[in-house]
């Protein structure tokens, strides 16, 4: 691990969306005294073919975001630094991730609208693109402190690849783990799974509880809801490791988890992402 300060990660299109995760960001990164950058990313074709105009709106996009930059800054007391670069939100964010001290990527989305129903969400092949967490977000933080961290169980392994990331989260926070169990039919593995986790919390003395659905709630339902309830301030799950185009039509769990109705933050962590 270097000895530099770590950055979160802030894609930027000067949007509202794009502000609601620099305030998510914001909050975390004094948690974690970590800088914060901003990227804009300059679309290489689309519109913007022409060179000229390509150089314009880069000159513009760099002066504009230099003053948001700092005017953020002052107000918020978090150093943030900005970045525009032409290339591929698709990729780019990953390049610039790799040069960077980068410690989690925050990123703001409108949600499933449209056509991404049908062809896929542009932000879950980002994710899926990167070896980093991601901390998606639909509206802005409701407050600063991270009380409740939702923590899905389910019979298959990912549920205790999330478990490193959880004593990060907690140790920095100061949150409570609340365990959603998956009702299993038979229930050796998610048992198996629950024994672990719960042996590891109480290793590192890490706060938690259990909640088991209803066996008639279908689980990524189930987890939506309670988190609701309970006013969860992060849902907690991990990213497939091979995503097609019929898991983004046929809308897979981890998908309906992100854009979750309620709007609430879900941080998204892909396997091998180390602390």
């Amino acid at each position: 691990m270097s000895d530099a300060k770590k950055t979160i990660l802030v894609p930027w299109d000067f949007t509202e969306v794009t502000e609601n995760a620099l305030l998510h960001a914001i909050n975390v990164a004094k948690k974690l005294d970590n800088d914060i950058t901003l990227l804009h990313i300059v679309d290489k074709g689309g519109l913007l073919k022409n060179k000229s105009k390509k150089v314009h709106e880069t000159i513009a996009s760099t002066n504009k975001l230099n003053v948001l930059s700092s005017d953020y800054s002052t107000k918020y007391g978090v150093k943030i630094n900005s970045i525009v670069i032409e290339g591929s939100i698709f990729t780019t964010i990953s390049d610039v991730a790799w040069l960077l001290n980068v410690s989690m990527v925050v990123m703001g989305t409108h949600g499933m609208k449209g056509m991404q129903k049908v062809t896929g969400s542009w932000a879950m092949k980002v994710i899926s693109g990167t070896n980093l967490p991601f901390l998606v977000v639909q509206a802005p933080p409701s407050r600063s402190e991270l009380r409740n961290i939702i923590f899905p169980v389910d019979e298959t392994r990912d549920s205790l690849e999330k478990l490193t990331w959880a004593r990060f989260l907690q140790k920095c926070c100061d949150a409570k783990m609340r365990i959603v169990k998956q009702h299993f039919a038979g229930g050796t593995k998610v048992s198996s799974n629950i024994a672990v986790v719960t042996k590891f919390f109480a290793k590192y003395s890490i706060p938690f509880d259990i909640y088991e659905p209803s066996k008639k709630k279908e689980f990524t339902e189930a987890v939506i809801g309670y988190s609701h309830k309970i006013e969860a301030d992060i849902i907690l799950i991990m990213i497939k490791k091979d995503i097609h185009i019929t898991d983004y039509i046929m809308g897979m769990d981890e998908q309906n988890i992100i854009f979750n109705e309620h709007k609430i933050p879900v941080m998204c962590i892909n396997p091998g992402n180390k602390i």
